[in-house]
């Protein structure tokens, strides 16, 4: 039998690995091009869509 300690760590792995395949997947997808990544900046609120910075971010 697994104790309880031992299941919560195997829990926090998947987790932790699950993350991190996901933040790979958003990397991948979201660099795959310049106008990929413009789209997110964008889409994130730190740039506008001309490309310059928006007020929050000092723009």
């Amino acid at each position: 039998m697994i104790s309880k300690e031992r299941y919560k760590n195997m829990i926090r792995d998947l987790d932790v690995e699950a993350f991190r395949d996901a933040a790979e997947r958003f990397t991948k997808k979201t660099t795959a091009s310049k106008k990929a990544a413009r789209a997110q900046l964008v889409k994130e609120g730190i740039i506008t869509k001309s490309g310059k910075l928006t007020p929050r971010y000092g723009g």
